[in-house]
């Protein structure tokens, strides 16, 4: 027995430290600058929703396997998958071998997904310290974002060498993570698991709880309104590089700057977030996050100008404002055998309607349209105006969160 209690309480200590290797994302602020050496705008775009839609296609699957087969195992493939994603990234070529690292870097994602969460509880209900939760999962995405901030600083000033070089920086982060990873101890021994249509019925039923089918409508709109910013925001730099900075070496460092103060930010908000629905409610806590979400979007939307980049440093801040107090909530509503498989779901639905989003974005930009600033405005616009519409969906339906 104290053997199994020392695993669990290496479980607990381990995982910020796990999170922070898979989430050394050095690539993020070169995406579209390295894609667009490939491809064309419009082919990016759809290269974009081609990894939302390989998400959606395993979310689901992802969950059931680690409900059913464990999370430990579930976090080896994840992390494993984006080892191959960003050796694929490396040689990359042209549209199909993005393609083949846009596939793999959606299989690390939904495998990671809920799993990472559900691990993290189990452990700490195994250790009998689940009170902790809260406060742990908040310190967790704080450590997780700061290693993100670094790493994306850290890979811009690299793609001012190579923009290559950015991948490899969390191909080697990822390495590590797998090691972690590895020296996890499964948290809870599997109970029979429901068949997989079984198990999708009985997840679907917990939308039966009105604060629960809130929760779930507004991790969709969340969702689309925190990614519109970041699919976009390389776009927006580079036209701001053009018009202001020259173009050349400096996209990649300004954009590398951008994203980092941004995931500083939210590891500011990660740990704010527990005290700020202490203090003032959860249901303020969410509005300020949604706010400023469209407000991001409306700003980059309405003007080219550098100043705009003040709105977008606030990128991460909502989301991570709002991670803990939300997952409190929602966590300890969910039986351990359907923990992961609900949390896929929420996921895949907030990351199938940003593929729809996204798909129809494409559609309606010209096939081979440059970039410039009336097609960027007039995508952020539609983007602002479908999150507009959820948000006053929601608004209709607060009072499951207001009674909570």
């Amino acid at each position: 027995m104290p053997v199994v209690s020392s695993s669990w309480q290496r479980n607990v200590d381990c995982y910020p430290w796990y999170r922070a290797a898979t989430e050394v994302y050095a690539w993020i602020p070169v995406t579209y600058l390295y894609f667009s050496q490939f491809v064309t705008l419009t082919e990016f775009i759809q290269l974009e929703a081609l990894y939302y839609s390989c998400v959606v296609m395993l979310e689901v699957p992802s969950g059931y396997f680690s409900d059913r087969v464990g999370r430990r195992i579930t976090l080896l493939v994840g992390t494993s998958a984006f080892i191959v994603a960003y050796a694929v990234f490396l040689m990359a070529d042209g549209f199909v071998v993005l393609v083949i690292g846009q596939c793999f870097l959606a299989m690390a994602f939904a495998f990671q997904s809920g799993t990472d969460t559900a691990f993290h509880f189990d452990s700490l209900t195994q250790a009998n310290r689940e009170h902790e939760y809260a406060h742990r999962e908040a310190r967790a995405e704080r450590i997780g974002l700061t290693a993100t901030a670094v790493a994306v600083l850290a890979g811009g000033l690299a793609a001012m060498v190579d923009l290559r070089l950015a991948y490899l920086l969390s191909l080697l982060a990822a390495v590590s993570g797998l090691f972690i990873a590895a020296r996890f101890t499964e948290p809870m021994a599997r109970s029979a698991t429901a068949s997989f249509g079984h198990q999708l019925l009985a997840c679907s039923a917990n939308l039966r709880e009105p604060v629960l089918a809130w929760f779930f409508l507004f991790s969709i709109v969340m969702y689309g309104l925190a990614h519109v910013p970041y699919e976009f925001y390389q776009p927006y730099i580079t036209l701001l590089d053009i018009k202001m900075l020259g173009r050349g070496v400096d996209a990649p460092l300004v954009s590398g700057v951008v994203i980092g103060i941004s995931m500083f930010g939210g590891a500011f908000a990660a740990g704010a977030g527990v005290r700020w629905q202490a203090r003032f409610g959860l249901p303020l806590v969410l509005i300020i996050a949604a706010g400023i979400q469209c407000a991001i979007i409306a700003g980059m939307a309405l003007l080219q100008h550098v100043a705009v980049l003040a709105l977008v440093f606030l990128r991460n801040f909502p989301s991570a404002l709002m991670h803990a107090p939300s997952n409190a909530i929602i966590v300890p509503h969910l039986v351990t055998e359907q923990r992961a498989t609900y949390l896929s779901l929420q996921s895949l639905a907030g990351r199938l309607t940003f593929a729809a989003l996204l798909w129809w974005l494409s559609l309606s930009t010209p096939a081979g349209e440059t970039l410039d600033w009336d097609t960027l405005s007039a995508v952020l616009s539609q983007s602002l105006l479908a999150g507009a519409a959820g948000l006053a969906l929601l608004f209709v339906f607060s009072r499951a969160i207001r009674e909570s």
